[in-house]
């Protein structure tokens, strides 16, 4: 990170750095005035200043595209759902059968029976198509939650006050360093990790 190395030359007189972390793609320095955020590796601004009162906070989490979550999650409910009927349902015979003995020369009566028995069949293969097609769904909304699961990636977050927050990949931070930034924004956060103010 070229910018973040020439730190010193970006401090205003009297200005001092309290706190000072970088990770892969992104690095974070708390001074006594403001906050750097160095991204370097993603796209638009090189360095993200933020004065020190209007940074509120400062998170790490893991976070994905939230999208996938509920389409995965209608295609679970519904596959189970209908997995379930289609094992516990058996449409076998519903119709019961059809006779067609000794009215063999009545006119229509042959392709009633023919009907009867088509439908018998078809309600026969209803309750595997039920059963496979949950299965599919179940698969298909496994399939979703591994795409949730794989676009989640590390984030570091500064909440800032009046603004949207700032999000930066947080792949390289360490929880020690997490800790100093958040100490160094708020000093509350150190008095908070105390046994006894728990």
């Amino acid at each position: 990170m070229g910018v973040q190395s020439h730190v010193d030359q970006l401090l205003y007189d009297g200005e001092t750095v309290l706190a000072d972390s970088r990770g892969r793609k992104a690095g974070v320095v708390v001074t006594s005035h403001r906050l750097l955020v160095f991204t370097p590796e993603t796209d638009g601004k090189n360095l993200h200043t933020l004065n020190r009162p209007n940074v509120t906070g400062l998170t790490k989490d893991e976070r994905g595209e939230a999208g996938w979550l509920s389409p995965a999650a209608k295609w679970l409910g519904f596959g189970i759902v209908l997995t379930i009927v289609g094992a516990l349902l058996d449409l076998d015979g519903v119709l019961g059968s059809v006779s067609t003995d000794g009215t063999t020369g009545a006119v229509g009566v042959g392709w009633i029976g023919d009907l009867f028995g088509l439908f018998n069949m078809a309600f026969g293969l209803l309750d595997d198509l039920l059963f496979f097609g949950g299965l599919l769904s179940v698969i298909a909304g496994i399939a979703l939650l591994g795409w949730y699961w794989q676009s989640r990636s590390e984030l570091l977050t500064v909440q800032i006050a009046g603004s949207d927050d700032l999000d930066v990949s947080a792949v390289g931070f360490g929880a020690e360093s997490v800790r100093a930034l958040q100490t160094a924004i708020d000093p509350r956060v150190a008095d908070d990790s105390k046994p006894s103010n728990r």
